[in-house]
């Protein structure tokens, strides 16, 4: 489901099609998204992306958590080495060519994880790599959670939920924590039903 559809569920099974209804909805959405990133299995969060590096740093796509294995260059195949950054800054930048050891940094004035490379590359090189992706807020109509479509369900209860109370965890300390044990389980239950299909 797109963010649209999700708003005007929440919005209808609250009784109120507002636009700040639906701004309100969006927010919970996203909290819900968020607080189901740990819940949710790893490899649904699995995305397989190919990044184009032509310097010695290059931004790794928004919602990047962590690398699952080690990324390869898409033409030749050749493994890229995993290096401490201590390390990595060590390596001899010259003579340039491709790609042979990386690192991942978070560069605090850019607020993105950065894909530092040695040697510098020459020419730009397509780098193909898996990663775990986490939640990323929902802007546009048209924006998809990163989870798949069968935990979309969850997401919009969450925050039909939240509409309901979104008080409830400072006001009922008791409720809320039923809350979030009943969304693990929910999340658990589709969970095992994804992997049996």
């Amino acid at each position: 489901m797109t963010l649209s559809e999700m708003q005007a569920i929440v919005a209808r099974r609250l009784g109120d099609d507002s636009v700040a209804m639906r701004a309100l909805a969006t927010d919970w959405l996203n909290l819900t998204q968020r607080a189901m990133v740990p819940l949710v299995p790893w490899n649904d969060l699995l995305v397989t992306s190919t990044l184009n590096v032509t310097g010695v740093s290059t931004a790794l796509p928004a919602g990047y958590v962590r690398l699952y294995g080690n990324p390869v260059l898409a033409t030749t195949g050749a493994p890229i080495f995993s290096a401490k950054i201590h390390e990595l800054r060590t390596l001899a930048a010259t003579p340039a060519g491709p790609p042979q050891y990386y690192a991942v940094v978070f560069d605090a004035a850019l607020a993105t994880h950065q894909f530092r490379v040695r040697p510098n590359p020459d020419v730009s090189y397509l780098v193909d790599f898996d990663y775990i992706q986490g939640a990323v807020d929902l802007v546009n109509g048209t924006d998809r959670p990163v989870f798949p479509d069968v935990y979309h369900h969850i997401l919009v209860t969450g925050a039909v939920e939240m509409g309901k109370d979104f008080d409830a965890k400072t006001d009922r300390p008791v409720e809320y924590q039923k809350y979030q044990d009943m969304l693990a389980a929910v999340v658990q239950q589709a969970a095992s039903f994804v992997r049996k299909t």
